[in-house]
C-alpha cells in the first residue's frame, strides 16, 4: 500500500508554506530537529503521507506535522539511526522479539513481533520504546513508498506478556507519529484471556484503524500470507529460526550520508534511461526470445521457473499461462523481457566503493506496462527508479546500487529482487503509480512477477554464496561434551573434525570480518557449553549436600528414638 495521497504538487507546496509560516518561531527556537525541518522542505512524499493520514485536510495536515516533529525532537528520533551503533543494548536484539521476514500476498514485508519474548519490567520502558521505534524509523525513513505489515505473533502468550503501556505506545506511533508506515496489522492466535484488554485498546483507535486489524489463526492467516511465507508453527513451511546478526541491524555510514535530505531526494529522482533497441546490447547467445506456441514450453519440476510462489496466488484462476524462456541470463515472455534474468551479479566487491549494476526491462506487449521492484534488504541496495512505466516496444534501465558497507556481510546470498509488472492505461501518470499498485494488489488480477537472486563476488572472484555457508557447517563442529549435555540440539560432525586443517585453511582465506564472525560463533558455542556444564556441576554438588544433610538428620532422629526406647 502506498502511504502517499494523490493530489497536485501545488497542494503540498501550500501545506509546506503554511507550516513554515505558522510555526516560524518554533523553527527558530529549534523546537523541531533541523533535519526534520529540512525533510519537510525537500520531501513532498512525507507531506503526502501526512495529507492522506489527515483525510485530505490541509489544516489538519499542518497541525499533524507540528505534533509529529515536536515528538520526534523530544523522543530524539534522529539519533536512533546512528552509523555503527545500536540505540539500545544488544540483549534486546538477541531476544528475537522484532525482526523482518518474508512477505504477505501483496508483497509487503512482514515485521514479526513475537509477544511471548516480552516480559514487562524486564528492561526499562524507555529502552523498549526506543527498540521498537528503531524498527519503525529504519523502515519509514528510507522506504516510505513500501509500507510494512505488522504481525503480532501471540502464540504461547499469557498474562505475564501483557504490557498495556507498551501497546499504547505502539498504537500511538502507528496512529500519529508514523503515518502510512503499515498497510495493516495481523494478530495471530490471540488468547481469549486478552479479550478484556482488546476492548480497552479499541477505544484508543479510530474506526478506520480498527478495520486494518486482522485476527487470524492457522487457517485464516493463509488468506493474507502464503504458506511458504509462514513459519511452521503458523501452519506454513518456513523453518527459519531467528539468529541475531549485528550486521543486519547496524546502520552503515553510507545510509547516514542520505540524512542530507536534498541529496537523498536528488538520488531518488534519477530518471530511467530509455533504449529504443535494447537487443543490440546483448551477444548473439543472449538474444531475447519470445515463444508464440504454447507447446514450445514444457514445465516440469526440474525446469520450473524460479519465480516466487506468489505468482500463482496473485494471478487470476482463469488466466492463461504465459510462455517463458530463459536464454543465457535473460528472462523473456510475450509481455516483458528482463536482463539479467535469473540473477544479478556484483563483481569486485571490495568494500571501498559502491557497486552499481543495471536491470533492463523491455515491453514486448501491445499495451503500456507498469513495473515495481522490491528487495529483501532495502538498507543494502538503492533501486532507482523502483517503480515506473514502460511504453509499448520501449525499454527502461533501472540502476541498482549495492552500498559498499555491506560488501563483506555474511548473509548477502539471502538477498533477492522481486520484479512485478502489469498492464496499465496509457494515460497513467508516474505520481499515481503508488496508489495504483495498492489497488491492483488488492484485486489480485493480472499481476505477474519474477524473482531474481543476488550473487556477490568479492575481489579475487570468490563467491560469497559458496563460502557464506561455511559458518553454518562449522557451527556443527561442537566439542564432544556438548552432545552429552545438549543431546539432539547439537550435531557433532566428526567428518568436519577430521578435516579441521582444511576448514582452517578456508577460514584463513576469508576476509577478516567473516573470520571474526565465525570464530565468535564457535567461541560463544563453547562458552555456552561450559556454562551448562558448570551449572550442572553446581546442581550435583547442591543435591549431594542436601542428601548428606538428610542422612545426618535421619541418623540423629533414629538415635534419639533408640535412646527413648531404651529408657
Amino acid at each position: 500500500m502506498s502511504s502517499y495521497a494523490t493530489a497536485p504538487e501545488s497542494v503540498f507546496d501550500q501545506i509546506r508554506s503554511n507550516f513554515l509560516q505558522k510555526y516560524k518561531t518554533n523553527i527558530e527556537k529549534e523546537i523541531y530537529h533541523p533535519k526534520d525541518v529540512e525533510r519537510i522542505k525537500a520531501n513532498s512524499n512525507w507531506l503526502r503521507a501526512f495529507y492522506k493520514h489527515s483525510i485530505d485536510d490541509s489544516d489538519k495536515t499542518v497541525e499533524m506535522i507540528h505534533d509529529v516533529l515536536k515528538w520526534r525532537k523530544d523522543f530524539d528520533c534522529n539519533n536512533l539511526l546512528i552509523p555503527g551503533k545500536l540505540p539500545v543494548p544488544e540483549e534486546l536484539f538477541k531476544k528475537g522479539a522484532l525482526f523482518r521476514r518474508n512477505e504477505d500476498n501483496q508483497c509487503n514485508p512482514l515485521l514479526h513481533f513475537v509477544i511471548k519474548t516480552h516480559k514487562k519490567d524486564q528492561f526499562p520502558a524507555e529502552q523498549i520504546q526506543r527498540f521498537i521505534a528503531f524498527f519503525f524509523e529504519k523502515n519509514y525513513k528510507f522506504n516510505t513508498e513500501d509500507p510494512i505489515v505488522l504481525l503480532l505473533d501471540m502464540a504461547d502468550t499469557g498474562y505475564s506478556n501483557l504490557d498495556m503501556d507498551l501497546i499504547k505506545f505502539i498504537v500511538t506511533c502507528l496512529k500519529t507519529y508514523y503515518p502510512g508506515l503499515i498497510d495493516y496489522m495481523i494478530i495471530f492466535q490471540m488468547p481469549f484471556i486478552f479479550n478484556a484488554a482488546w476492548k480497552i485498546i479499541k477505544n484508543w483507535l479510530p474506526p478506520q484503524a480498527i478495520k486494518l486489524i486482522k485476527f487470524v489463526d492457522k487457517k485464516s492467516i493463509k488468506e493474507l500470507v502464503h504458506e511458504s511465507q509462514l513459519f511452521v508453527h503458523m501452519g506454513g513451511t518456513d523453518t527459519y529460526k531467528y539468529t541475531y546478526i549485528r550486521d543486519e541491524h547496524v546502520i552503515k555510514p553510507a545510509i547516514e550520508a542520505f540524512q542530507s535530505v536534498n541529496e537523498f531526494e536528488a538520488f531518488k529522482s534519477i530518471e530511467p534511461v530509455k533504449h529504443d533497441r535494447i537487443e543490440e546490447e546483448y551477444s548473439e547467445e543472449n538474444t531475447i526470445k519470445s515463444f508464440k506456441s504454447k507447446s514450445d514450453v514444457i514445465e516440469t519440476s526440474s525446469t520450473k521457473s524460479k519465480r516466487s510462489s506468489k505468482a500463482s496466488l496473485l494471478a487470476p484462476k482463469n488466466s492463461i499461462k504465459q510462455e517463458e524462456s530463459t536464454s543465457g541470463n535473460v528472462f523473456s515472455n510475450s509481455i516483458i523481457s528482463i536482463s539479467p534474468g535469473d540473477q544479478i551479479e556484483f563483481s569486485e566487491c571490495d568494500g571501498k566503493n559502491d557497486n552499481i549494476q543495471h536491470i533492463q526491462l523491455k515491453n514486448n506487449s501491445k499495451t503500456t506496462l507498469a513495473y515495481k521492484i522490491k528487495i529483501t534488504s532495502p538498507d543494502k541496495f538503492r533501486v532507482k527508479p523502483g517503480t515506473g512505466i514502460i511504453p509499448i516496444s520501449e525499454s527502461v534501465q533501472v540502476m541498482v546500487n549495492f552500498l559498499k558497507d555491506y560488501h563483506l556481510s555474511s548473509n548477502n546470498h539471502r538477498d533477492k529482487f522481486l520484479i512485478l509488472w502489469t498492464e496499465v492505461s496509457e494515460n497513467i501518470q508516474p505520481n499515481e503509480l503508488n496508489d495504483f499498485w495498492k489497488q491492483a494488489s488488492l484485486k489480485k488480477e493480472n499481476i505477474h512477477d519474477h524473482k531474481m537472486k543476488c550473487v556477490v563476488r568479492r575481489t579475487g572472484h570468490t563467491k560469497i554464496n559458496e563460502v557464506s555457508n561455511l559458518s553454518e557447517k562449522i557451527e556443527c563442529v561442537a566439542p564432544a561434551k556438548a552432545s552429552k549435555i545438549l543431546g539432539d540440539n547439537v550435531i557433532v560432525n566428526t567428518k568436519m573434525e577430521e578435516k579441521k586443517p582444511e576448514a582452517n585453511g578456508l577460514i584463513s582465506s576469508l576476509p577478516k570480518d567473516e573470520t571474526s564472525f565465525i570464530n565468535l560463533k564457535l567461541y560463544n558455542l563453547d562458552k555456552n557449553v561450559n556454562e551448562i556444564l558448570l551449572n550442572q556441576q553446581n546442581v550435583i554438588r547442591t543435591q549431594s549436600f542436601l542428601i548428606k544433610l538428610f542422612y545426618i538428620l535421619l541418623i540423629q532422629i533414629l538415635r534419639k528414638d533408640m535412646l527413648f526406647f531404651r529408657t
